[in-house]
């Protein structure tokens, strides 16, 4: 869970982030009450929708 929310929010401290994850840790009741998404937070921007043209591939050239 601690890697997952390092790899996604990329924080420029990331010693700092997992000594946060920890205290969550230890505040939530320890490492049985922590689940795989607990450190993903929504505060990262969305990327926009595919439209269907931008979905499609390009024809194979053989």
């Amino acid at each position: 869970s601690m890697l997952t929310g390092l790899m996604y929010h990329r924080p420029e401290d990331p010693l700092a982030f997992l000594e946060s994850c920890l205290q969550k840790t230890r505040d939530l009741g320890g490492p049985e009450c922590v689940a795989w998404d607990t450190f993903i937070t929504p505060d990262r921007k969305p990327l926009p929708p595919i439209t269907p043209a931008q979905g499609k591939k390009a024809p194979c050239k053989l």
